[in-house]
């Protein structure tokens, strides 16, 4: 279940923007929220729904592009025809042309807390990490970063499969699709 959702250098967004599931304490309806079932954590109380709305071209729909590209990296698989990624950087600021649009999810799965981050050009991924929050406690499951000529892992203790098996993920982890995906798959 979806806690946070982050989006920057996307279509009309160019700061980060986030839309959060997150109650508000001074919401009356109580029964229009939830407590997520996490184990060894509180957390706020969720809404159960929420309602995108706002002018024309204040980036409703842009919100659910957002929403898509990130399905749309996560079901790619690796193709003999290189396609472009469906990451778009705001277009009107040229400093932000070449850099990565930004997506960050906090998601519960199986009572535990998530946070995961992608950062990708139209070209290839350029930054992904999962972290996981058994019984409160941060633990990095992996990392993945691009620095323009060399792509470097970082595993955690906590990944399953173990060493030659994170190995053997990473080296068939093509540039165009997540590290996830592959390890997934």
């Amino acid at each position: 279940m979806l806690i946070e959702f982050s989006v920057a250098n996307f279509a009309s967004f160019r700061e980060k923007q986030t839309l959060s599931m997150v109650a508000a304490p001074q919401l009356r309806r109580r029964e229009n929220t939830f407590e997520a079932d996490v184990v060894g954590e509180k957390l706020p109380r969720l809404l159960k729904v929420i309602a995108i709305y706002g002018p024309n071209a204040s980036g409703k729909s842009n919100l659910l592009r957002a929403f898509e590209c990130v399905k749309d990296l996560a079901s790619r698989s690796p193709s003999p025809t290189p396609r472009p990624l469906p990451a778009k950087p705001f277009r009107f600021d040229k400093n932000l042309a070449d850099k990565p649009s930004e997506f960050e999810m906090h998601f519960v799965h199986a009572q535990c807390r998530y946070s995961y981050e992608i950062h990708a050009t139209s070209e290839r991924v350029i930054f992904e990490r999962l972290f996981s929050f058994p019984r409160g406690k941060e633990q990095l499951l992996f990392e993945r970063s691009y620095d323009g000529s060399s792509e470097r892992y970082s595993f955690g203790k906590a990944l399953e499969g173990g060493p030659e098996l994170h190995e053997i993920w990473r080296k068939a982890t093509n540039p165009r699709v997540l590290f996830i995906s592959q390890a997934v798959a």
